[in-house]
């Protein structure tokens, strides 16, 4: 189980993925290949960054060789210290950059590094086990399970033995499509991490589990949220820092609950519109 220096550590980390963010230099990647440590080929890799509407696909459908040298140059030109790359469970050898790295270089004899310093890359999966601890899923894969539990759609994503009858049956647009909405789902996911409003519970698992180290906002918070949104978008305040003084908090609390209300707006409206 987690401790309360993991919890922390997750927290610092989701904190400076939120400052990568505001600089549109935050992305997420994720990709699709043959079984886990034993085929080797990769069938799709997906990149979104935040802040640009659509995501980034490189597709075997235009041979491996080709979108793994087009993935490599689209890293390259974002390698210096402005990204942060989140991505889930892509940690080792058999599934994660390091596969694509020598994966590249298998094929291509291709020196480009695919491989972000430890700094620049954030595996949410891990955050996600230091906020909550074991998840209890009854047995299903993590990413689905909590995207359907926090009403994020995972319409086209398919798990891991349909991804291999459709690379077999030559379905591609069945594999692009299924990478593509994956990196929605983990992008999705952060957002929820950030604001603290991540579900871990269902009625299956009655145990209702929130990170200790961030508690679920009592009502009066939620309604200094709402004021100082509402504050802040009067004008009336020349910085963030004066409106924080005014309501009596920090500027770090000040910026959180700002974040966090403005996120929540944003999904009402888009709800809205839906309808």
């Amino acid at each position: 189980m987690p401790n309360e220096i993991d919890r922390e550590e997750a927290r610092k980390d989701l904190e400076r993925s939120l400052q990568y963010s505001e600089k549109k230099a935050l992305g997420f990647v994720h990709y699709e290949c043959g079984e886990i440590g034993k085929d080797r080929h990769v069938h799709a890799i997906a990149v979104k960054v935040r802040g640009v509407v659509e995501s980034q696909l490189f597709s075997v459908g235009q041979g491996e060789v080709e979108s793994l040298k087009g993935f490599a140059e689209y890293m390259d030109a974002r390698s210096s210290d402005r990204h942060l790359w989140c991505m889930w469970g892509m940690r080792n050898e058999s599934y994660g950059f390091r596969h694509l790295d020598a994966r590249l270089r298998e094929l291509a004899n291709d020196d480009k590094v695919l491989i972000p310093t430890p700094n620049k890359v954030l595996d949410l999966s891990n955050t996600c086990w230091q906020l909550y601890g074991d998840i209890r899923t009854g047995g299903r894969n993590r990413l689905p399970f909590l995207c359907e539990l926090n009403g994020i759609s995972t319409q086209g994503a398919i798990d891991f033995c349909a991804i291999q009858d459709a690379v077999k049956g030559g379905r591609w647009s069945a594999v692009e499509a299924s990478v593509l909405r994956k990196v929605e789902m983990i992008y999705a996911l952060w957002d929820r991490m950030v604001a603290g409003e991540l579900t871990v519970y269902s009625a299956e698992t009655p145990r209702k589990r929130r990170p200790r180290g961030r508690p679920k906002a009592p009502e009066s918070d939620l309604k200094l949220r709402t004021r100082l949104y509402d504050a802040w978008q009067t004008g009336r305040h020349g910085s963030r820092k004066d409106l924080a003084k005014e309501f009596g908090i920090s500027l770090r609390d000040a910026e959180r609950l700002l974040n966090s209300e403005g996120r929540a707006r944003s999904r009402k409206r888009d709800k809205a519109k839906a309808k």
